[in-house]
């Protein structure tokens, strides 16, 4: 059992995620987060992933607040999704 999945855990890890193409007819969920160190949001629509992107802080930025990192997630995912 463990052996099966360490061997899901590595393939999951080792293979580039498969993006779908969206269907305008349908509804997205938007998904982003923002911890001490980044940032990062994933659009999806069926349980499926249409994009996705992350971004790591460094220097000053590491001392944001949590709020300001979550509204600068939400802006950048606003204007990349349009």
């Amino acid at each position: 059992m463990h052996e099966k999945a360490f061997n899901l855990l590595k393939d999951r890890l080792t293979n580039a995620p498969l993006l779908c193409l969206p269907n305008f007819d349908k509804a997205f969920e938007i998904k982003c987060d923002a911890s001490g160190i980044g940032i990062g949001d994933v659009l999806m629509q069926d349980s499926k992933l249409i994009s996705y992107f992350s971004e790591k802080y460094s220097g000053v930025a590491l001392n944001y607040p949590t709020y300001d990192k979550k509204f600068e997630v939400s802006e950048k995912t606003h204007r990349r999704e349009g």
